[in-house]
């Protein structure tokens, strides 16, 4: 029988620093294949928001015709949740009135509130219809339009469909804005059957 080593957990035949393993890379998470920010959406223009001027025609080239395959969704819900990211990365979601025309979504709000601090810092937004029986989530891009900048068809449609004028101040100093968002990407999109 042959003797044991002085230091019978050293074995001849594994490295010295057995958790050290040539095959694989020095930061196992960085995988090449994923896209440095995993969120981007490359059909989406690279900054959105800095059009020339706004309106309610889509960045793209190609209109969305999410509402035709929606049944009308997008033109009767009356609300939609807005999900906007703080500073530090986190969630902020709020119940918003909307408007769909042309392939945009446009919200109302004061200058002030957090959803638009939030888009101005970082502009990618997802926007949901309420019902969880016929889910649809839309991811995008917003961008802050200032009452002077307020298309026409935009305002008309809120007082049709809410009775409501987006420019109108409410009794607070804050003026109002609109937040455009162009989709990007329709994540679930279920039409009434």
């Amino acid at each position: 029988m042959e003797p044991l080593p002085a230091e019978p957990w050293a074995v001849e035949s594994l490295p010295a620093e057995p958790w050290a393993v040539e095959s694989l890379p020095a930061e196992p998470w960085a995988v090449e294949s994923l896209p440095a920010e995993p969120w981007a959406v490359e059909s989406l223009p690279a900054e959105p928001w800095a059009a020339e001027s706004l309106s309610a025609e889509p960045l793209s080239a190609e209109p969305l015709a999410a509402d035709s395959l929606l049944g009308g969704r997008l033109q009767h819900e009356q609300g939609a949740w807005l999900c906007t990211l703080r500073p530090d990365g986190s969630p902020h979601v709020t119940p918003v009135w909307f408007v769909h025309l042309e392939g945009c979504w446009w919200i109302g709000s004061r200058a002030t509130n957090v959803k638009v601090r939030n888009v101005q810092a970082d502009p990618r937004v997802v926007l949901t219809l309420e019902s969880i029986d016929e889910p649809v989530v839309a991811e995008g891009r917003a961008q802050v339009a200032q009452a002077d900048e307020f298309p026409e068809a935009v305002v008309e449609a809120f007082q049709i469909k809410y009775g409501w004028n987006p420019a109108t101040v409410d009794g607070s100093e804050a003026p109002r804005v609109l937040l455009r968002v162009v989709t990007g990407r329709w994540l679930m999109a279920v039409a009434p059957g």
